[in-house]
């Protein structure tokens, strides 16, 4: 019987697959490494993710869609989503470790810009990233 290579799941905010950065990332992984992806928008017709749009006093992340385009949602409204996918790759792989490396890394850099931002006074984001409020990329 062969050995299984280890699996790493990369959850995107918006949708898989995500030929920007994860043929890149696969590459630095190396072959002995399966990565699969999902995404928390995946499914999604354009008008349901409209619908996860940010209202006053969300925190907005911005993320890129499957067609290239780009959508700015609700942390509130994708974080459910991103935890069901997190749950779905998890029952895929079964007992191997799923490493959520997109979404962590996204939502701390977010997290931190915002607490930097929050100590030393200044504003909760910066102008290129301002729309409604802070954002991050993904």
């Amino acid at each position: 019987m062969g050995t299984r290579r280890p699996v790493v799941g990369l959850i995107t905010i918006g949708q898989a697959p995500r030929v920007d950065v994860v043929p890149d990332m696969a590459a630095i992984l190396g072959p002995g490494v399966e990565v699969r992806e999902a995404g928390a928008l995946d499914g999604l017709a354009r008008s349901e993710i409209d619908a996860l749009a940010p209202g006053p006093g969300d925190e907005i992340l911005v993320t890129r869609l499957a067609d290239g385009g780009s959508a700015f949602v609700a942390k509130r409204h994708v974080t459910p989503r991103i935890q069901a996918r997190i749950a779905e790759l998890e029952r895929k792989i079964g007992q191997q470790t799923v490493e959520v490396v997109f979404l962590k890394r996204a939502l701390q850099h977010v997290e931190e810009e915002r607490r930097l931002r929050a100590w030393d006074g200044g504003a909760a984001s910066t102008s290129k990233s301002r729309r409604n409020g802070k954002a991050a990329r993904s």
